[in-house]
């Protein structure tokens, strides 16, 4: 520790995947950060880290009073696939990344649109050995 400062404990949760959960229109596309917040009316500079920040805070305010659910449950929500049916959902594209690889432990998070099928690129993050979720 440089600074004899902790490490925070932190809980990732991905805006993108409350809203493809609380909203049925952003269940397969168009669940983008600008898209949701258009449609909910909340306005914001694109592209700036803090306002992109308050930007995803708001999604999910925004879910949460829409469901019911409080943070806790939106956290178990989130690992859930949308439709266990699909492709590109749950096992689908799950990957294990190699515990002795030089990135294991990180995330690596797709936020735009993809050039590759799903599956394509979960292989490729997993090649780097990325864990994919």
């Amino acid at each position: 520790m440089k600074y004899r400062i902790r490490n925070l404990v932190c809980v990732w949760l991905d805006s993108a995947r409350i809203a493809r959960r609380a909203w049925k229109e952003f269940a397969w596309g168009g669940y983008g950060l600008y898209n949701i917040c258009t449609t909910l009316g909340y306005e914001f500079k694109h592209h700036d880290a803090l306002e992109d920040a308050k930007a995803a805070g708001h999604i999910l305010l925004a879910a949460m009073a829409r469901s019911g659910l409080g943070v806790e449950e939106w956290i178990k929500l989130v690992k859930q696939p949308i439709d266990p049916e699909q492709a590109s959902s749950g096992a689908a594209i799950r990957r294990d990344a190699n515990p002795e690889g030089s990135l294991f432990g990180e995330v690596l998070v797709f936020t735009e649109a993809l050039e590759v099928p799903l599956r394509e690129a979960a292989d490729m993050a997993a090649q780097i050995e990325c864990q994919v979720e």
